[in-house]
């Protein structure tokens, strides 16, 4: 039996949420192990826990108004991507995503958040 809409929930949809909610929480549980991260004032390879905390951070600096995506799809080797416009209340940010399976469980390895040039967005 197939969802409403015939598409099952994935990962991706779920950060979606979470980035509009500003949910570091949830959105860490998704991540790698050891995954790249880059956010302001903070970028290389960091542990789930350490960055769960610095995203925890940027939330609370910068709450979320809304999340627009840009472009979403998957690569030749079955990585999902995601990048999007996050708008928070310090200003415009864009994101980008990247999730593998690993382990039989999709995987954020790959999660940045940079301020954009772009002011209009």
């Amino acid at each position: 039996m197939s969802p409403v809409g015939g598409k099952c929930q994935d990962g991706q949809e779920n950060i979606i949420k979470w980035l509009k909610e500003g949910n570091a929480k949830e959105l860490a549980k998704n991540f790698n192990p050891a995954l790249t991260l880059s956010l302001p004032g903070h970028e290389g390879i960091f542990s789930q826990s350490q960055a769960e905390g610095f995203l925890k951070r940027f939330f609370d600096d910068n709450k979320p108004v809304s999340f627009r995506v840009s472009h979403q799809g998957k690569s030749a080797d079955g990585a999902k991507f995601l990048i999007g416009i996050l708008s928070c209340n310090t200003g415009i940010f864009k994101v980008y995503s990247l999730m593998k399976k690993m382990e039989d469980k999709e995987r954020i390895i790959q999660f940045q958040i940079e301020p954009s040039e772009n002011k209009s967005l």
